[in-house]
């Protein structure tokens, strides 16, 4: 009986070690702070070089939930959706792999460990996929990429880093590397990282 305990301790533990290896529970994100709107603005552009320097958990937390963090006790987010459907979903690629986004525990679920990244001299790059499954409308889509990306960008202004929002990237290569269901397309990707001086 002893050994039967201890096995199914064993056990658990294993379970529990795999299962935090696959998803990362990211720090609360800090609401305050930053340079003003107005000189965030006056500050945003498309920065295309990076320098090695990695970003840290708790920026890469801001950075998420400036993108489409729950913001409101409804589980509205910091971007609005049409009807309120809440269709886009942000995967995270980074040299340790990629990640989907889970707004609503903010943390990240891993997908691979593969490093996917198509701009490998970005920390990180964000890829915006659209969910058609829950709105099939590529206009109102369009809007919730462009108002996640912009909020991400200006995030990047406020806190001194680079982001260039890529057009041009190989999507069904992406979208094969992510296993994407045929309902889930990605948009656009941004890559991010701290400027090369």
């Amino acid at each position: 009986m002893k050994k039967i305990f201890l096995m199914s301790i064993m056990l658990l533990g294993a379970i529990v070690t795999y299962s935090n290896a696959k998803d990362i529970y990211l720090p609360s994100p800090n609401r305050a702070g930053g340079v003003p709107l107005m000189q965030a603005l006056n500050e945003r552009k498309s920065v295309r070089s990076f320098s090695p320097q990695k970003i840290d958990e708790k920026t890469l937390s801001n950075i998420l939930w400036s993108a489409v963090g729950v913001n409101k006790e409804d589980n509205k987010r910091t971007i609005p959706t049409a009807l309120n459907k809440q269709n886009l979903d942000i995967y995270v690629l980074s040299e340790e792999g990629a990640f989907l986004y889970d707004a609503l525990s903010h943390s990240l679920i891993k997908i691979t460990d593969n490093d996917i990244r198509q701009k490998k001299d970005a920390p990180i790059t964000l890829a915006y996929a659209i969910d058609k499954s829950k709105l099939n409308k590529d206009l109102y889509s369009a809007m919730h990429v462009g108002s996640s990306y912009q909020n991400v960008g200006l995030y990047c202004a406020s806190f001194g880093l680079g982001n260039v929002v890529r057009g041009s990237f190989d999507k069904e290569k992406l979208e094969e590397d992510l296993k994407l269901p045929e309902n889930i397309e990605i948009f656009v990707t941004q890559a991010i990282g701290y400027p090369q001086n």
